[in-house]
């Protein structure tokens, strides 16, 4: 096998975001890559028993710094208001000169509302599933 990867994951502090982080991690230490996974400190224990390998992924809580207009304990996107981020990462990887890669996360939906503005988008009515339509309210569609 090639040289290893040491690898450290900043995902944004969404729990949509952080789930598919862990599972790249799960797969590159599936193929002995070591990687330390940043995540707020309420967030760990909800994503410790995803860690599959836990010898090669090790979590690293972080608390925010203050940040102009963050209220203090913020930990996840979920305390804060909309179209709120903290994009300070890249940057600071740059003094150590260290490489900075942003992997995004994007559904099947946002592909296609991007594709098709103001189509609606439907799929086959799945049992128990309480619509055939996949509907969004005015300011989740401007978020996208």
């Amino acid at each position: 096998m090639g040289s290893k990867l040491r690898a450290f994951m900043y995902p944004c502090f969404t729990s949509c975001r952080m789930i598919p982080y862990l599972h790249l991690a799960n797969k590159l230490a599936e193929k002995g890559h070591h990687i330390t996974y940043l995540l707020p400190k309420k967030a760990q224990k909800q994503l410790e028993s995803l860690n599959l390998f836990l010898d090669s992924i090790f979590f690293h809580p972080l608390t925010l710094p203050p940040v102009e207009g963050l209220h203090v304990g913020v930990e996840t996107t979920a305390d804060l208001p909309p179209n709120t981020t903290v994009p300070w990462i890249p940057e600071m990887t740059k003094k150590f000169g260290v490489k900075s890669v942003s992997y995004q996360i994007v559904s099947a939906t946002c592909v296609a509302i991007s594709l098709a503005p103001g189509v609606e988008l439907g799929f086959p009515q799945q049992p128990g599933y309480p619509s055939s339509k996949m509907v969004l309210l005015a300011h989740d569609a401007n978020l996208l």
